[in-house]
């Protein structure tokens, strides 16, 4: 019984698919879209540097190849790997929503440019010709 919970604490705090805590109330309830969307990936790169940690931590403490290896080292090996396949997947999945984050963030600021009434607040090239 004790170490069913200990393990189920275990995998609680390791879990990589539990949310962050909510942003502050002043960022959470600001209407300003842009705000909003540099604040969600502010919390994806530090999600993104955090699952590259991990990987790499996984990665060396992984046990070495050898001939004289265990039939439970090779067992323990090949979960670890299972574990940090599982992490690349997740790392992929955060840089795709990144890049979307960036391409919606990237046109909220063009938006803004374009309905600016007198002076733009930022320099677009639209065409380099030379």
């Amino acid at each position: 019984m004790m170490g069913e919970n200990a393990a189920d604490c275990r995998s609680s705090v390791f879990s990589l698919t539990k949310p962050l805590p909510p942003a502050p109330p002043e960022l959470a309830s600001s209407d300003d879209r842009i705000e909003q969307l540099n604040v969600r990936m502010q919390s994806l790169a530090h999600r993104r540097i955090n699952l590259n940690k991990s990987i790499q931590h996984m990665t060396e403490l992984m046990p070495i190849d050898s001939l004289f290896a265990s039939h439970e080292v090779l067992r323990k090996r090949e979960v670890e790997k299972a574990k940090v396949r599982a992490l690349k997947d997740e790392l992929a999945e955060v840089q795709r929503e990144e890049y979307d984050l960036g391409l919606k963030l990237h046109r909220a600021y063009k938006r803004l440019d374009k309905d600016a009434e007198y002076e733009q607040s930022t320099l677009w090239v639209r065409r380099v010709t030379g």
